[in-house]
């Protein structure tokens, strides 16, 4: 979902390189979104699945499913990239919001933490995401 948002956001801002592009017309409108709010969300890939396997998780579920290309299905990273290519802030018409417990184990509340601040880079100061941490809170 959260990748989802960050590409309608690039379109509505006309940042075409850093969509996918599609040949059919999406099922929904930037317009349509009032807004997100992010759960405990694996944002990153790349480090969450060191942290996975470390925990004695195997990953080979993941490897098939992003064919090992973390990079390219990690929000954190689509942000860090759009930062990149933008020549002024993407402006988001709605609010955005993370949620992570700090005694998450299974997904690092450092994931939502590194996600906030790649969005911060990228999003206009008006549109900075709201992050809320919840002290002692597992996976939620």
């Amino acid at each position: 979902a959260a990748s989802a948002v960050l590409s309608g956001l690039a379109r509505a801002n006309g940042v075409q390189s850093a969509v996918p592009a599609r040949k059919e017309e999406p099922l929904w409108q930037l317009s349509n979104i009032k807004g997100f709010i992010g759960v405990s969300g694996p944002y990153n890939l790349v480090s969450l699945c060191p942290h996975l396997e470390q925990r004695g998780l195997s990953t080979s579920l993941l490897r098939r499913l992003f064919r090992r290309d973390y990079n390219k299905y990690s929000p954190t990273m689509d942000a860090k990239r759009m930062r990149k290519e933008l020549d002024g802030p993407l402006e988001c018409p709605f609010p955005l919001v993370l949620i992570h417990g700090t005694a998450d184990q299974t997904c690092p509340s450092d994931q939502s933490v590194e996600f906030d601040r790649a969005l911060r880079k990228c999003l206009a100061k008006e549109c900075a995401p709201s992050l809320v941490l919840l002290p002692d809170m597992t996976h939620t």
